[in-house]
């Protein structure tokens, strides 16, 4: 999830549905006088929004495929919440859209015309599919209520969102104080995109039982999406401490700091993710790269960016990875910071 030293150093850093408003031409990308417009191309350019139409705050990987030369051309927003493709011909196109956190989504867009600009909105959903992996209700429940958690778990799993609300629900009227039942309400809401009522969920579920890992680290990546560091700090850190075998807490907390520019922790925290992953924790190699460019240690956060690229070649991000290692190659010996 972390964006902040790529995006300065490229330019200033769980099937998706995707919102995408049809690609409609914006007028002349080329000068009045040009007589040649198949020349000149046509324009794509692909802004990038959360699904509450917030212009997205970290880098994101846009990959234009075209169908009829089989050729990718890659582009990042950069911090503009832009990519922009430019010397476009008419043709069938797919884009394809990744940032850390989120679900990748891709859609085709045919350019009609080989002298326009094409603008284009996509929304990418949060990426939650790590959430229930390990559910495991901790409370006591009578045992009619414990069915209706153990089929909305099953069902959750499975991402039958409808089924999961029915069993939950009828949980919720059985057990309201369980902290369990609120937890899995919480996470039901997070894949519906109703984010103000998880976090009264996942709210309710830690005011319940404050040493509850599954809520508070949900809860961490609720408020972390919303740019509230210190309220993720808050949540996040408990829940690594109740949990230190829990990589997905130490990822969260690893961006968090480092979006407050915290680089030590953030390394520290991204090296724990990568242990207690054993590898796993991917996004995770991405952040202890930024980390320790953030720290001056540019060696280090080459070596950490090229295991990235040796584990992950073909990684939409890859190409930006490449391009951080080669600004971090070419700089001066001074700390690589960042603007919050």
């Amino acid at each position: 999830m972390a964006a902040s030293i790529l995006g300065l150093a490229l330019g200033s850093s769980i099937s998706a549905q995707t919102r995408l408003r049809s690609a409609t031409p914006t007028g002349p990308t080329s000068p009045s006088g040009l007589s040649d417009p198949a020349v000149v191309g046509s324009s794509i350019i692909v802004s990038v929004v959360d699904e509450a139409g917030t212009p997205l705050d970290k880098q994101a990987i846009v990959k234009l495929f075209d169908e009829a030369t089989q050729s990718v051309t890659w582009g990042s927003t950069q911090g503009r919440t832009e990519a922009q493709f430019d010397n476009v011909k008419a043709g069938q196109y797919q884009i394809e859209v990744s940032a850390s956190g989120f679900k990748t989504t891709q859609q085709e867009l045919t350019a009609t015309s080989s002298h326009e600009a094409y603008r284009i909105l996509v929304a990418l959903p949060l990426d939650v599919s790590g959430a229930v992996t390990d559910i495991k209700p901790g409370q006591v429940l009578a045992p009619r209520a414990r069915k209706e958690v153990e089929k909305g778990m099953a069902a959750l799993k499975q991402g039958d969102l409808n089924e999961a609300q029915k069993h939950l629900e009828e949980a919720y009227k059985l057990a309201p104080a369980n902290a369990d039942v609120n937890y899995l309400l919480g996470v039901l809401c997070v894949r519906r995109k109703d984010t103000a009522q998880a976090q009264a969920y996942l709210n309710r579920a830690i005011s319940l039982d404050s040493r509850h890992i599954g809520a508070l680290t949900e809860l961490g990546q609720l408020l972390l999406q919303q740019r509230d560091f210190a309220g993720a700090a808050a949540v996040l850190e408990p829940a690594v401490l109740l949990d230190p075998k829990q990589w997905r807490g130490h990822w969260l907390l690893a961006d968090t700091y480092l979006r407050q520019q915290e680089f030590e922790k953030a390394r520290l925290q991204a090296a724990l993710a990568i242990k207690e992953s054993k590898g796993g924790a991917v996004e995770a190699r991405l952040v202890l790269g930024e980390a320790l460019a953030g720290l001056g240690r540019k060696e280090e956060a080459i070596q950490a960016l090229e295991l990235f690229l040796h584990d992950e070649p073909r990684s939409p991000a890859a190409p930006g990875v490449r391009e951080l290692i080669a600004k971090l190659q070419s700089t001066s010996a001074s700390p690589v910071t960042n603007k919050p």
